[in-house]
């Protein structure tokens, strides 16, 4: 470890020594006279104090544990180390910056519950000013920031109680032809679910004004779509007060993805969940599959990209704890279409297939001849607005499978326009 000329390097056990906490108080309260120190911070307020001078208080058990409080009068339970002994001389506001500054968390033992004690700490090395001058200097400097800053956050908190106050008068009241705030006692109200509106004002359902759909994931297998990208692409986490903060980029190319399943747990989970039918999705699992599963209050689906596990043994695995996949495997076209039907998901696809289409737009039909077992999904196609139709064929006699879909399509109010390609020559995959 390098350091600067008159500091040095030592363990952190040749400076103080530490010692854990007691039992909180029983008369531990909301009130009273000196607060009580656990492992992550005040935790109440007593009569009582184990501690009457200034020292730090170390969290000791708790995820969170490693968090420092500089602390004079005080209870500390035993959640908690603290500064018994002062082997050598230092200043307690620069080493509160300092062992800050270390961020102690990151050495907890995660055997059971996260814990710190006096071994892992007492071995750890720091650098510091020999003479205690410095050791002061630094620590005014960075005390005066606290001071700075805790009065900015102040000043914000108060901005924002004003914003909030008039948010309330300018949503609930408006302002009239004349710039003024309207109230109940100046101007004409009346009646509505909400209570009482500005005469001129009515009440409407959210979803007839705007459209609320679901976001989406690029696959971060593919690198194309997040390299050098120059639309926002953001998650809960990278909001602040309606604002983003920071957040990834993405190509416009990845923006006409999505399968409908969305990332709600911000990555907390080795899944994610369909939006249902408010989000946007247009890749659709007609026949569910082995990666997508029902848990009750939610449909899942596998991925590879959260795990880096095989969608196979994670299909094993739900199996397992009962959990069965969304999948279609009965035989005839009326035994899938029941099962489709009497599932949201499913059936949510199978609808959305016979709605899909517009003036000049096409459907692609790619790895299958929809035989018998497949008439559900014709008829879906015939009662879509899609006017044009590719359908992959390997030679004529597959391409005769379809002459009825031909000839029913010749019946329509607006007949489809249906083409072969040999699907040998379409590139579909990656």
């Amino acid at each position: 470890m390098n350091v600067p000329e008159g500091w040095e390097v030592k363990a952190i056990d040749t400076y103080f020594k530490l010692k854990s906490g007691e039992t909180k108080p029983i008369d531990t309260a909301s009130y009273g006279n000196y607060p009580v120190y656990g492992g992550n911070g005040i935790t109440g307020y007593t009569d009582s104090i184990n501690n009457n001078k200034e020292t730090l208080i170390i969290g000791r058990v708790g995820e969170y544990c490693g968090s420092i409080y500089l602390v004079k009068k005080c209870w500390i339970t035993d959640n908690a180390l603290f500064i018994e002994k002062q082997i050598s001389k230092f200043n307690m506001k620069y080493m509160f910056y300092k062992l800050s500054f270390l961020n102690l968390n990151q050495y907890k033992a995660e055997t059971g519950q996260p814990l710190l004690n006096q071994t892992i700490i007492g071995n750890l090395q720091i650098n510091l000013p020999k003479e205690l001058e410095e050791q002061q200097k630094i620590a005014k400097i960075l005390s005066t920031l606290d001071k700075t800053i805790e009065s900015t956050a102040k000043l914000i908190d108060k901005e924002k109680s004003i914003k909030k106050g008039l948010m309330h008068d300018l949503l609930t009241n408006g302002i009239d032809k004349n710039n003024k705030i309207r109230t109940p006692q100046t101007h004409l109200y009346k009646q509505s679910e909400l209570g009482l509106i500005p005469e001129e004002w009515e009440v409407v359902n959210l979803g007839s004004i705007v459209k609320i759909v679901g976001g989406g994931t690029p696959s971060r297998d593919i690198d194309e779509y997040w390299k050098n990208g120059t639309i926002p692409w953001v998650t809960v986490k990278d909001l602040h007060d309606g604002l983003i903060i920071e957040g990834d980029t993405i190509k416009d190319s990845c923006l006409d993805i999505s399968d409908g399943f969305y990332d709600p747990h911000e990555q907390t989970t080795d899944y994610v969940v369909f939006g249902n039918d408010n989000a946007s999705q247009n890749i659709y699992f007609l026949h569910g599959g082995l990666h997508i599963f029902d848990k009750k209050s939610e449909i899942i689906k596998n991925t590879f990209s959260r795990t880096e596990k095989s969608l196979k043994d994670q299909t094993l695995d739900n199996l397992n704890k009962d959990i069965y996949p969304i999948f279609v495997s009965e035989g005839t076209s009326e035994q899938k279409k029941a099962k489709i039907i009497h599932n949201a998901y499913l059936n949510h696809c199978f609808k959305s297939l016979a709605s899909i289409g517009t003036k000049n737009s096409s459907l692609v039909i790619f790895g299958t001849l929809l035989k018998r077992n497949g008439i559900h999904i014709r008829k879906a196609i015939i009662k879509s607005k899609v006017p044009n139709l590719y359908i992959g064929v390997a030679n004529a006699t597959d391409a005769s499978e379809f002459d009825d879909l031909i000839e029913e399509t010749k019946k329509l109010k607006y007949p489809k326009k249906i083409y072969f390609y040999d699907y040998r020559t379409a590139k579909v995959w990656r």
